[in-house]
């Protein structure tokens, strides 16, 4: 059986469309969840340590003597109260650092999977096969402005940026903050990065990626399928800039039989 090639060109055109209208559904990262379950069991276990040591400062603070007893006591085993409650802070110390790792992941993880899903809709919405040549963020925020697309004017642009610059901070940098985090609220008055800093973060733009995306698509779908006089205009005028007449002609014979 024959296919028509205009059903085969409006099927296609239409399939296009709506994946770009859908694109950002069920985008989700899937790392999330099970690093937030490890998270809460840590934090809970750092509630806990610390709670223990301020038991032993109340203590020490409110009832000296109870205290001087306990302590002698523990002494005489072989212990002490001083040993015990600094073992409680360096334990909340080696937690807060299994947490630190655990937010740094999300966040270097968030940034990698943005820019999968950034390369997968470019490639999918401009048919370009050599995507996978656009290593760097630049690259792809260029070969979208070679694409009349002002990436400034897509929704949460400001977020997903502030999160490639932690990304790269974290994967290149210590703990001291470098001078690339001090434009972001959440690192302008620290000078070490800390959990509890990247956590209030990636709070904050945890939900940016997926309307950044949805938003990319829309003006990607606006750029391909929409048509005003003025982008008609300047499709028109660059066509003239490089046919004759004769060819512009047959241009558009050979696009109305598309249509016939």
């Amino acid at each position: 059986m024959s296919v028509n090639i205009k059903d085969d060109l409006n099927t296609k055109r239409e399939t296009n469309k709506i994946g770009l209208e859908t694109f950002a559904i069920n985008r989700y990262n899937i790392l999330d969840r099970p690093i937030d379950t490890l998270i809460e069991k840590l934090q809970k276990e750092l509630d806990q340590e610390y709670s223990e040591h301020q038991k032993w400062i109340d203590l020490k603070s409110n009832n000296p003597k109870k205290f001087g007893e306990l302590e002698e006591s523990a002494e005489q085993r072989g212990h002490s109260l001083f040993s015990q409650m600094y073992d409680y802070i360096r334990t909340a110390n080696y937690i807060e650092e299994e947490l630190t790792t655990l937010f740094e992941m999300k966040i270097i993880y968030a940034f990698k999977h943005l820019e999968i899903e950034v390369k997968n809709l470019i490639s999918a919405s401009f048919d370009e096969n050599s995507i996978g040549k656009f290593s760097k963020w630049d690259n792809l925020i260029q070969y979208l402005k070679s694409k009349s697309i002002d990436i400034n004017k897509v929704n949460n642009y400001r977020e997903i940026n502030q999160l490639r610059t932690v990304n790269n901070s974290l994967k290149h940098s210590n703990d001291q903050i470098d001078k690339s985090l001090k434009g972001i609220e959440e690192f302008k008055e620290i000078e070490f990065v800390s959990y509890d800093v990247l956590e209030k973060f990636y709070i904050r733009i945890k939900e940016s990626s997926n309307t950044f995306l949805s938003s990319l698509s829309n003006a990607i779908y606006k750029n391909l399928y929409e048509f005003d006089n003025e982008k008609l205009g300047r499709i028109s005028k660059s066509i003239v800039l490089r046919m004759n007449e004769n060819n512009a002609n047959k241009l558009i014979e050979h696009i109305k039989k598309q249509y016939e």
